[in-house]
């Protein structure tokens, strides 16, 4: 057994591959039977470390596991991370830095990353105030994917290592641009950041300048958080700075949930004003503001680091502790401000308002001497930011792009701005929009896009918060004036407004040869008819998703509709619809058909509703390469909730006729259906119908 085990162990492939196969749980317990097990299983423990809830213990929460992970850091691939542990690893690599003349850096970590020892850019603000002692981490040399979350909320998740940087925007903002410029993104190839925050063009100068230095990136997704007037204009600079290998762009906006909750999420900017006092604040004013209590409190954190107390967070007492001096030091320092504001109120200015001054003439050009930004740390000097590259924008579009998710079309967007950002990505073939506020003529729009990026085949609009200002036919626009035949997939999600459906039918038309597959989400008021284009004209169809979402319940097939016509969809591999059955109203006293006595009359009504659902069931077990099947009943006379199909069952469609009692069933028009694998929708077991008839 011992030979056999150590023979599986000397195969690191399929080492590599049994750990693919198991979650972190099962790989944690199998490295506890055995040492052999555990040094195998190791480094595919450390191989994707993903952010934790509040749920679960912190990666950083205990002293052990950060040694662990400082052991094999080198074998992290993948990060999903939030700002709480993106605090600790900046602080571990600064530790990592102060201590390298006494490392010795292996070939996948190069020298150069860090520079000298002990050097820090200029535009990199000071260490935090640590209450506890950090392990120092080396650099993750082997990171090819990245997620941070840059954001926090103090009420729901406060977070267990106490740093006073995570509850600054602009902090929180340079420590990810340096981890990024760290030999920790070398490899980098996927890589997302939400919500980021661009309150300057100095933020935006830091942000090109990581972004382009990442030669190997592939893949971005940025969730921005900026002003309207400007967010096109970041949107453009981001795209331009951006490296020849990028194949994925995705930027959206984003939300920054800042301080309590009253009466929802709010964005407080009280952070961001603490950021740019604590800027502003020198060394004789930090010591002013220190009363007694806090000291005291400061002492006793500094007797338990003495001890050896290494923990980020040792127990719930110390926590309370270290809470408390936080709560301390925050009053303290609102006296300190509050005293200040009284002695000198016109020295107090906030720098975020300084900047928007300053740069308010200035244009997103790309002149050095518009670029020479100055702040102040946290001991009042100034420092310069020309440690940073100049915002640039290369010269030859990016080629390999191929799926673009850029930013809203704002009302001050001219066809000049359209045609000269989608002329930077010309072979994109997926294509994704939101809300379109241009004042620009919508057909013209259309045309330069496609005049711009021909080869398009999947197109996507979404515009779940779509208002009054914003038209929802713009994708449909689009496909009018794109060549026949040519798209592959249209996803249509609108939260709020109808769909012209002459509009959609037209485009079904015009693609249906081409088209494989079809979402329509959260469209509205769709009229029934309109979707039997789909059904007729679509000979290549594959896919055909219709979602409904809270009391979105209008795109839908009425029965009638549904049937009507010859369908040609036969390569049908993957249908969801909803079909409206409407139930007999001969009386309200009826029992329905499966409760009474046999031989079964049927009504008139009940006749024709038998006849239609024959004749679509009929239809539905002729999709001989149906995989997937999602068909729900809608009852109009109910409440039209987006669950009310759960406790609903299709009329005999999962039961057998019985010719003796004349009973309908129509379970065998599905016999053909070998290659159906999920069945869902109105097909409940335990309904008052199936108990009777199945």
């Amino acid at each position: 057994m011992a030979c056999s085990l150590e023979r599986f162990l000397d195969i690191t492939e399929l080492i590599d591959l049994l750990a693919t196969l198991l979650t972190l749980s099962d790989i944690a317990r199998l490295m506890r039977t055995c040492h052999a097990l555990h040094d195998a299983f190791e480094p595919c423990f450390y191989r994707n470390l993903e952010a934790p809830t509040i749920m679960k213990p912190r990666l950083f929460s205990h002293i052990a596991a950060v040694q662990a992970l400082a052991r094999n850091i080198r074998h992290v691939r993948q990060w999903d991370t939030k700002v709480y542990d993106t605090a600790y690893v900046y602080n571990g690599l600064l530790a990592f830095q102060k201590e390298f003349d006494y490392f010795t850096f292996s070939a996948s970590v190069p020298v150069a990353a860090f520079g000298k020892p002990g050097s820090r850019p200029p535009w990199l603000p000071p260490p935090d105030d640590l209450y506890s002692n950090v392990t120092p981490l080396a650099p993750m040399a082997n990171l090819v994917k990245l997620n941070m979350a840059l954001d926090t909320h103090t009420e729901l998740d406060p977070g267990p290592y106490n740093r006073m940087g995570i509850f600054r925007v602009r902090r929180s903002l340079y420590h990810a641009c340096w981890i990024l410029q760290s030999s920790c993104c070398l490899n980098l190839v996927d890589l997302g950041l939400s919500p980021l925050v661009i309150r300057s063009r100095r933020d935006l100068r830091l942000v090109t300048a990581t972004i382009g230095g990442l030669a190997n990136l592939s893949s971005l997704n940025l969730g921005l958080v900026a002003d309207i007037d400007v967010s096109w204009e970041y949107c453009q600079t981001i795209l331009y700075s951006c490296p020849p290998s990028l194949r994925k762009f995705c930027i959206f906006k984003s939300r920054l949930f800042r301080g309590p909750r009253v009466n929802g999420w709010e964005y407080d900017r009280k952070y961001e004003e603490d950021d740019d006092r604590e800027n502003n604040r020198n060394e004789e004013a930090e010591e002013a503001s220190e009363d007694d209590d806090n000291k005291e409190v400061q002492q006793d954190i500094d007797s338990h680091e003495q001890e050896g107390e290494h923990n980020v967070v040792h127990s719930v007492e110390e926590e309370r502790s270290y809470g408390e001096a936080e709560d301390e030091y925050s009053e303290s320092e609102e006296e300190y401000n509050e005293a200040e504001e009284e002695n000198s109120e016109d020295d107090e200015e906030d720098s975020w308002e300084d900047e928007e001054e300053d740069f308010e003439e200035d244009d997103l050009g790309y002149n050095s001497e518009d670029y020479i930004f100055t702040d102040t740390d946290d001991s009042g000097s100034d420092r310069d930011m020309d440690g940073l590259p100049e915002i640039f924008q290369r010269a030859s579009p990016l080629v390999s792009l191929s799926y673009l998710n850029p930013w809203d079309i704002e009302y001050d967007t001219t066809l000049e701005d359209i045609s000269a950002f989608f002329s930077y990505c010309p072979n994109i073939d997926q294509l994704e929009l939101s809300q379109t506020y241009t004042r620009e003529d919508l057909d013209a729009v259309a045309r330069t896009i496609l005049n711009t990026c021909p080869k398009i085949t999947t197109l996507s609009y979404n515009a779940f918060t779509c208002d009054s200002f914003s038209d929802n036919t713009f994708m449909f626009r689009i496909l009018e004036h794109m060549p026949e035949h040519q798209v592959r997939k249209i996803i249509f999600s609108s939260a709020k407004y109808p769909l012209d459906p002459f509009l959609a039918r037209r485009a079904f038309q015009r693609h249906s040869d081409s088209l494989r597959s079809l979402h329509l989400e959260r469209a509205l008021e769709i009229p029934s008819k309109s979707f039997q284009a789909i059904f007729q004209e679509c000979r290549g169809l594959e896919e055909l998703y219709i979602h409904w979402i809270n009391r979105y319940t209008e795109c839908y097939f009425a029965l009638s509709d549904a049937v009507s016509g010859e369908w040609v969809c036969s390569k049908m591999r993957r249908l969801e619809i909803i079909v409206e059955v409407l139930e007999p109203t001969d009386g309200p006293e009826q029992l329905p058909y499966y409760d009474r006595d046999s031989p079964l009359v049927l009504s008139k009504d009940e006749f024709v509703q038998f006849t239609l659902l024959e004749e679509l069931y009929r239809r539905l077990g002729a999709m001989r390469e149906l995989e997937y099947l999602d068909i729900r009943a809608r009852n109009p006379l109910k409440a039209r909730y987006c669950n009310e199909y759960i406790g609903t069952t299709l009329p005999a469609m999962l039961s057998l006729g019985d010719p003796a009692s004349n009973r309908p069933g129509y379970l065998d028009f599905f016999k053909d259906l070998k290659k159906l694998q999920w069945l869902r929708g109105s097909v409940l077991t335990n309904t008052d119908e199936t108990v009777e008839t199945v």
